[in-house]
């Protein structure tokens, strides 16, 4: 299932859930995908606290599994994932698959480059280089 139609099958379930952006990051979004590999999607979600994120994951996860009948996807939800290799993967390399706000996802995204560019700088500077 490419980027397109994986956007379509899932915006009524980020419509529900009250995703602002979501990505496809990971071997799908690669084109690097087997038969084995799981389905990997960001999402930042509006108007949830850290409280209820796990309800959250898990509530999305739940129905992205049902929309695409299949219990083998992965979801981070960036609101609060602090593995900063981690989201400038998603960032640099994942496709956008539902936006609602692109100012927001562009301020989140230049924010993680310039966050993940000043960490790559200052580890080069500790190590002597």
């Amino acid at each position: 299932m490419d980027a397109n139609d994986l956007a379509l099958k899932l915006k009524p379930v980020f419509e529900t859930h009250n995703v602002v952006f979501a990505y496809l990051f990971g071997s799908h979004a690669t084109n690097e995908a087997s038969k084995v590999s799981d389905i990997d999607i960001a999402v930042y979600v509006k108007d949830v606290n850290n409280e209820s994120l796990f309800d959250k994951k898990l509530s999305v996860h739940i129905d992205i599994c049902r929309v695409l009948e299949t219990d083998n996807i992965d979801i981070v939800i960036l609101n609060n994932t602090h593995n900063l290799m981690l989201l400038n993967e998603i960032i640099r390399n994942g496709i956008v698959i539902y936006d609602t706000n692109s100012a927001l996802r562009e301020e989140y995204e230049i924010n993680i480059i310039h966050t993940a560019i000043d960490f790559k700088t200052q580890r080069l500077i500790n190590i002597g280089i």
